[in-house]
């Protein structure tokens, strides 16, 4: 079983850099569907076309990333929040 590391983020504002960001990451970053399951958002442009679709400013509210590497949660904190 893989531990993931649980990292809640809120009112992303430049979305663009977010997914940029996301997108050159080595290591999966995962967001949990409404039906349990776990979906890599790297280079998933359904999934952050979709994020961004809801909000009409393209801002994310809030979301929850679930990863395996420590270094690259703090990462995420860092740039985000």
């Amino acid at each position: 079983m893989i531990d993931y590391i649980c990292i809640s983020l809120s009112s992303i504002q430049d979305t663009t850099t977010f997914f940029d960001v996301i997108d050159q990451s080595l290591t999966p970053i995962y967001i949990k569907l409404s039906n349990g399951e776990l979906k890599d958002l790297r280079q998933n442009l359904a999934l952050q076309n979709y994020l961004t679709w809801m909000s009409p400013y393209n801002v994310i509210s809030h979301i929850d990333l679930f990863l395996t590497h420590e270094e690259e949660a703090k990462r995420l904190v860092s740039l985000f929040s």
